[in-house]
């Protein structure tokens, strides 16, 4: 492949890889399934851009180099780390595209490796895309050589300086700093935002990377390698003297350079702090917010039971672990900090509707270490096991509208849930689930439980966030809505 060739294929390749990284961040844009094919083009991207680049894994050692030269090589091996363990972890995980392989490690060492390695990507290959992209500080007129200003480079600087400003405030408002140290072992997704707003949000946050690593790329080219010092050095010994206002004016443009990149690694090293302050004071105004109790909620709302003889009462069917008490979770949910948040959910709803209530329970008896449960989970789930339940619904016929309520595991529903719905024929009922969460919403298990369940009608469903006060008003609004909808029809 000629130079040019190769050239033309490397900045592809990195613009690719940078727009996608921040689309696999935005989960709810793409679902688990894409996700993972998402991710296995990413692979086959960054082993091409390794085969482009594979001579400089054999000269990166060679050589002394000057500090800024050494932490964008640093950069670039931590980069090249964190995608070998990112892909790992999510042959690991995959449910999908890479189901057939075996195991490379336990899911929850794999799921922990996965958020922390996703978000550390958001760094360093966002470093590393600018420490390759000098234009980003040419817009704005800080790389070499660029001195007259216009008003292009001025109106470009503004927008860049204005997404790095955003940037640094959604690295602190995503809690990205929490997930790159395994503060937080699991995920929280907002899926009430829109799905664009996300995806600006982490774009935002590899700008502010990006911006730093063409800082660091600056730093290199005005502060030459001892090496070419060393060089520079014997050459000003053996020039005529009349070159040393040449040799003056290169080493005052030097000088400029490395003062304005200090100047960009200040401002961003500020922004940065300020970022991490903000997800402090954020993290503490969710845990007070998470600290008032349910009792405190707005009344739950009731249905008018006129021309209740006319209508069959429904069920409310649900699955909840409350024996959990390690690292602050309950059940194997995904950052579930309180206990029986799905119960709570059932029992609103079944006094809302006045429904009959069947809690569904497993032979197996779950730990109460949250770490081996969540690995019991995640292996049902591998195998797509049909957990055997202690008890069946007598006369499952005579109801119309099954509530079912459950937490996210791995993604997705208990299997139990599965076993629960393949024990009966659900022809013609309407089936309204709920969920509680910190991760992602009610979308999978729906999708799940409309191909267990094709005769029946299986209605779009309630994501509760977990440990929120109003779980109980929330579920029986819906509830409510769920039955008067169901009246009309």
């Amino acid at each position: 492949m000629r130079a040019s060739a190769k050239k033309q294929a490397r900045i592809a390749i990195d613009l690719a890889l940078a727009f996608l990284l921040p689309v696999q961040m935005a989960y709810q844009i793409v679902g688990e399934s894409a996700h993972e094919v998402l991710g296995l083009l990413m692979l086959v991207l960054i082993g091409a851009h390794a085969l482009l680049n594979r001579r400089w894994f054999g000269s990166s050692h060679k050589g002394r180099k000057g500090a800024a030269s050494a932490v964008a090589t640093a950069v670039t091996a931590l980069a090249f780390v964190d995608v070998v363990v990112l892909m790992a972890s999510g042959i690991a995980v995959s449910r999908h595209v890479m189901a057939w392989l075996p195991p490379l490690m336990s899911l929850p060492l794999a799921r922990s490796l996965h958020l922390a390695a996703s978000h550390w990507g958001i760094v360093l290959l966002s470093m590393h895309a600018g420490m390759n992209a000098s234009r980003i500080l040419g817009l704005v007129g800080m790389s070499p050589g660029t001195h007259r200003v216009t008003p292009g480079k001025i109106a470009g600087g503004v927008a860049l300086i204005a997404a790095a400003a955003y940037g640094a405030y959604q690295f602190g408002a995503l809690g990205i700093p929490r997930y790159l140290f395994l503060v937080d072992h699991y995920a929280s997704l907002d899926f009430g935002k829109p799905a664009v707003l996300t995806l600006i949000d982490y774009l935002a946050v590899a700008v502010l990377f990006a911006l730093a690593g063409s800082a660091i790329r600056s730093a290199s080219i005005a502060q030459p390698s001892p090496r070419v010092r060393d060089r520079a050095g014997r050459a000003r010994r053996n020039e005529p003297s009349g070159s040393s206002q040449a040799v003056s004016s290169t080493r005052t443009s030097a000088l400029l350079q490395a003062r304005t990149t200090r100047r960009a690694a200040c401002a961003l090293g500020i922004a940065g702090a300020a970022s991490l302050v903000f997800c402090g004071f954020k993290q503490t105004g969710e845990l007070a917010e998470q600290a008032i109790p349910a009792n405190e909620t707005t009344p739950q709302p009731t249905i008018d039971k006129e021309g209740e003889d006319e209508m069959t009462k429904p069920l409310v069917a649900f699955f909840s672990l409350s024996n959990l008490v390690s690292e602050g979770m309950d059940a194997v949910t995904y950052a579930t900090p309180y206990a029986n948040n799905t119960q709570t959910a059932a029992e609103a709803i079944a006094e809302t509707t006045d429904a009959d209530v069947f809690r569904i329970e497993t032979v197996q008896e779950w730990p109460q270490l949250h770490s081996e449960a969540s690995h019991i989970a995640g292996e049902q789930q591998r195998r797509d096991e049909r957990p055997a339940l202690t008890a069946t619904v007598e006369g499952m016929d005579g109801y119309d509208t099954l509530f079912l309520g459950f937490p996210i595991w791995w993604y997705s529903e208990p299997m139990s849930i599965r076993s629960f719905v393949e024990s009966y024929d659900l022809s013609g009922k309407t089936i309204a689930p709920f969920c509680t969460t910190m991760s992602v919403g009610i979308g999978e298990a729906v999708s799940h439980l409309r191909d267990l369940c094709p005769q029946a009608t299986v209605l779009d469903g309630l994501t509760l966030r977990t440990a929120s006060p109003s779980i109980p008003s929330e579920a029986a609004s819906w509830a409510q809505e769920v039955l008067e909808s169901a009246a009309e029809e």
